[in-house]
């Protein structure tokens, strides 16, 4: 007598067609994108721009990639084929245009405008991409909305307090006399605390959306009792 489970083969589901189409378009317009830099490095900035060439060479194999998950080639990794590319896409956003551009065009007043708002483009297009692979996920299983949820609402007070810090500095502790003022200093203790454990609870609380979209967790349960004869 022997005992065998039946492993039912899962398929994962598949993407909203409008998640698709955000991607589709992203990826097009990174296409577009990526072919001024790459005329640009050919001789126009003093000479062959070797590094700058090479990223926007893979930003715009990352874009062609782009538009064929849009296109539905990758669809049992939908997710993870965006993160990679939007993780292709940063590094080459940083090495490429932050870098390696805004050295060569230091001098140019005409072309630095020009790298700022390519900045800005590749931002955009590296937070759409993860969010549409985080909807794509989120979309398995409808818990992952509530984690997501709770866990974007933990990280909101965080981005605000730290953008406030960026812009206005860090609250000073003392009185204006150089000494300590003692609820000034406990004011930013127990905000640095309070941010501590935030971050904590909204990282945990994401990390926990994205797992309950793994195929398993909306997938049905095998059929213990299912035993053939020999």
């Amino acid at each position: 007598m022997t005992t065998a489970i039946s492993e039912p083969q899962y398929s994962l589901p598949q993407p909203p067609g409008m998640i698709r189409m955000l991607v589709l378009f992203a990826s097009v317009i990174l296409g577009i994108s990526a072919l001024p830099p790459l005329y640009l490095s050919i001789g126009q900035l003093g000479g062959f721009a070797w590094a700058m060439f090479g990223f926007e060479l893979v930003t715009l194999l990352a874009a062609i990639f782009g538009v064929l998950i849009g296109l539905g080639r990758f669809r049992d990794g939908f997710g993870l084929a965006l993160a990679c590319i939007a993780g292709a896409v940063l590094l080459a956003l940083v090495f490429g245009i932050h870098v390696d551009a805004r050295t060569k065009i230091a001098d140019d007043p005409a072309l630095r405008p020009w790298v700022n708002r390519m900045l800005m483009l590749r931002v955009l297009v590296v937070f759409a991409y993860a969010f549409c692979a985080s909807v794509a996920v989120f979309a398995r299983n409808h818990k992952s909305w509530g984690a997501a949820i709770k866990g974007l609402a933990c990280l909101l007070p965080v981005g605000v307090i730290a953008g406030g810090f960026m812009k206005f500095g860090l609250p000073f502790a003392g009185d204006g006399s150089g000494q300590p003022n003692a609820p000034r200093v406990i004011f930013v203790l127990a905000t640095g605390l309070v941010m501590i454990v935030l971050l904590s609870a909204g990282g945990h609380l994401l990390i926990r959306a994205y797992e309950l979209g793994r195929p398993k967790n909306d997938a049905p349960e095998p059929d213990m009792d299912a035993k053939t004869a020999s």
